[in-house]
């Protein structure tokens, strides 16, 4: 991938996440202590951010770097939902851990897949 087709996929995820989220370009601009113009940059695909910032608009949204850096049909919900989890206390995680269990048992999959043979 090229730097400006990067440039370009990240900008289209953060124009997606952001009007999912109903934040405005300027709102957002000030979530992250910059200029509305570097958003609107950004998303046009005009600019590729650093880490710090591709890190911090991944905290706003609560997705993973990795969901911002790949192409919509490549993201991972499980990728997400790990970005999500990510920091949670230990406590906090041992409270959850019955819930996700319960749930699989009630709503997952009925058979996993199978593995493969080595």
């Amino acid at each position: 991938m090229t730097k400006e087709q990067l440039s370009a996929v990240i900008g289209h995820n953060i124009r997606r996440l952001r009007r999912a989220e109903g934040f405005t370009q300027a709102e957002l601009a000030e979530m992250v202590d910059r200029d509305a113009s570097t958003v609107t940059n950004i998303e046009g695909g005009k600019r590729l951010i650093g880490v710090d910032l591709l890190y911090r608009l991944a905290e706003v949204f609560s997705v993973s770097v990795d969901t911002l850096l790949q192409p919509k049909e490549k993201s991972t919900p499980l990728a997400s939902i790990n970005s999500m989890l990510t920091g949670q206390s230990d406590a906090a995680l041992a409270h959850l851990e019955p819930i996700i269990r319960t749930w699989l048992s009630e709503y997952g999959d009925p058979k996993p897949p199978a593995r493969r043979k080595k």
